[in-house]
């Protein structure tokens, strides 16, 4: 007579009381709450160290950028009628800063802000999800 050789699997796993499988009563997790902590964490200490920049005067370029988003919001075109050896996207970033937040040195350093901590919030992301350590990003 030969052994059966096919085997059974066990059926009584052992389960912590905290598993949620096993719990009687949902439980809150504290993710979400972590995670808009470390979120708001995150955003200010961007907001608190950047602002600085909202008193710096422009420098050079930045004033020839702002003059190529001022001159496009007035409808001339970029190396026809404006003259500048600059790349053209940053005069389209400074016209952008110029239309939503006014026409102030301030604009551009609003965007510059806004753009830093969305890139923050990128690199965040990544590292959590790079590292599979939620806590890491912030």
């Amino acid at each position: 007579m030969a052994a059966n050789t096919h085997l059974e699997p066990v059926t009584t796993a052992v389960r912590h009381p905290a598993d949620p499988r096993t719990h009687p009563l949902p439980t809150r997790s504290s993710g979400s709450t972590s995670a808009v902590a470390g979120w708001a964490l995150l955003a200010g200490f961007t907001l608190l160290f950047g602002s600085v920049s909202l008193i710096y005067p422009f420098g050079r370029d930045q004033a020839a950028y702002a003059f190529m988003g001022d001159a496009i919001l007035h409808g001339m075109t970029l190396y026809r009628d404006i003259p500048a050896m600059l790349l053209p996207m940053a005069g389209l970033v400074h016209a952008l800063a110029l239309v939503l937040f006014g026409r102030t040195m301030v604009a551009i350093r609003i965007l510059d802000l806004l753009w830093t901590l969305a890139t923050a919030g990128v690199l965040s992301l990544l590292v959590a999800k790079v590292f599979r350590r939620p806590w890491l990003g912030v």
